[in-house]
């Protein structure tokens, strides 16, 4: 496997990672994104059901594409986040 640059992106063939541990990382990063996505519609007191849902969708989609394709480095960046909110 080459050695990708800090900001070139991999292709899955390149992650060199499973099938199954690709699926697991995109399932916990989902799950992260149900979390934000209550988060943000409870702080922001949003009442349209369209717009949960679409907050939603986007968190779920986000956090999971992102924690599947760049793995720690995600959780490591939502760490440092959390650390800076508190």
């Amino acid at each position: 496997m080459r050695e990708p640059s800090e900001s070139e992106p991999l292709s899955h063939s390149e992650l060199d990672i499973s099938p199954g541990e690709l699926a697991t990382r995109y399932a916990c990063g989902g799950m992260l994104g149900i979390v934000i996505a209550v988060l943000v519609v409870l702080f922001f007191a949003i009442n349209s059901a369209a717009l949960c849902i679409a907050i939603a969708v986007i968190a779920v989609v986000g956090c999971g594409f992102l924690a599947g394709y760049h793995g720690d480095r995600f959780w490591i960046g939502f760490g440092k986040v959390v650390q800076w909110l508190m």
